[in-house]
């Protein structure tokens, strides 16, 4: 057993959402949460930054969309996974996503021991979707 943690950068335009993911990850001892931002261009800056194992990402933010996103740091850090976690379970959103090279979708009515488990999915190699809630 390694005592490696899985770690994160969290991209949310609300700081509370941010702040309840922080605070729910905190208890995982194999996640570990390493920056924080409510801005798409500052995601894309700290991960190539701090190349972290995942970028959890709000699907809109104020001035990049999830996808633009998701597009930008698979060319920038191919090794990072990127899981939107988002209010909106469009099939258009899902794919758009999934065409981005996100390797995941999850939607915030989920259980929160869903998050950390999708997250520990996508950390060893895995995908998970959400199936979609809404028409286009």
């Amino acid at each position: 057993m390694t005592d490696r943690k899985t770690t994160l950068i969290l991209a949310d335009d609300h700081a509370n959402v941010r702040r309840s993911v922080r605070a729910l990850l905190e208890d995982e001892p194999d996640l570990a949460v390493v920056a924080e931002t409510d801005s798409g261009r500052e995601a894309v800056r700290l991960v190539d930054a701090l190349h972290p194992d995942i970028l959890l990402l709000d699907m809109l933010l104020g001035d990049l969309s999830g996808i633009e996103v998701a597009f930008q740091v698979k060319a920038a850090s191919p090794q990072t996974n990127v899981v939107i976690f988002s209010m909106y379970g469009s099939r258009s959103y899902i794919a758009g996503s999934r065409q981005a090279g996100a390797h995941g979708y999850l939607l915030k009515k989920s259980a929160p021991e869903d998050l950390v488990k999708i997250l520990r999915v996508v950390s060893m190699g895995g995908e998970y979707y959400a199936a979609p809630s809404s028409p286009d």
